[in-house]
């Protein structure tokens, strides 16, 4: 288990909540990964010549009845894994972004409220917390790192992880040009992402929303 990150534990018992449910998550994610790679153990066990003592897991080598059962566990299965798990981290972000919006508006009740804001909820929680409680969120490298994963998860959801035609599609580019080690882009301008990727994510998400219960937490001093 991860050290506790020092922005969750200033953040006090919220804090800790969130550190907990990212705890869990990446447990989550370590388990079925590694169960993924299991299945890949076993299948190249199976794949073995037993007269050459020879691995036969290379492309060149697979016979047809397998190759469909080396493309799931090669391409289809991670490919499926880390890119549901990295929506799932949005989705818990924007999830908790909102019970603390809500948390908020119980305790200082303000003219305009949450649902009178219009956009998407990252945009519209965000709005809120500055512009109706005047809290000063920065834009700051968590912040931006945060966004970019945002416009990534988009591009996953709305097109496919295809980049043609969407208006994300030249951030993430760049975005990709100087993180190769976490995030691609193959030759048919399809988005593809890794598990090193979403522990990036994780990571943010815990960070951001650690400061944001800081700033929250201004609110009662």
């Amino acid at each position: 288990m991860n050290c506790v990150n020092s922005h969750c534990e200033k953040a006090g018992g919220l804090g800790m909540l969130i550190h907990s449910d990212i705890e869990n998550i990446r447990t989550y994610f370590r388990i079925i990964n590694n169960m993924l790679i299991n299945e890949m153990l076993c299948f190249e066990d199976k794949s073995i010549n037993l007269d050459t003592n020879i691995h036969l897991t290379t492309i060149e080598n697979i016979c047809d009845d397998d190759y469909d059962e080396y493309w799931m566990l090669t391409e289809f299965f991670p490919n499926f894994h880390t890119k549901s798990v990295f929506v799932s981290i949005y989705s818990y972000l924007e999830s908790k972004m909102r019970q603390l919006a809500i948390l908020v508006e119980d305790s200082f009740p303000a003219p305009t409220a949450l649902d009178d804001l219009s956009g998407g909820d990252f945009d519209r929680i965000r709005e809120y917390f500055t512009k109706i409680q005047h809290l000063p969120l920065k834009s700051d490298s968590t912040f931006q790192r945060t966004n970019i994963f945002r416009k990534v998860r988009n591009i996953i959801v709305h097109n496919n992880s295809r980049l043609n035609s969407s208006k994300n599609a030249e951030a993430v580019t760049r975005f990709a040009i100087k993180n190769p080690d976490i995030i691609s882009i193959d030759e048919f301008r399809c988005l593809h992402i890794n598990n090193k990727c979403n522990l990036d994510f994780l990571n943010v998400v815990e960070k951001y929303l650690c400061n944001l219960v800081l700033m929250i937490n201004t609110l009662n001093s």
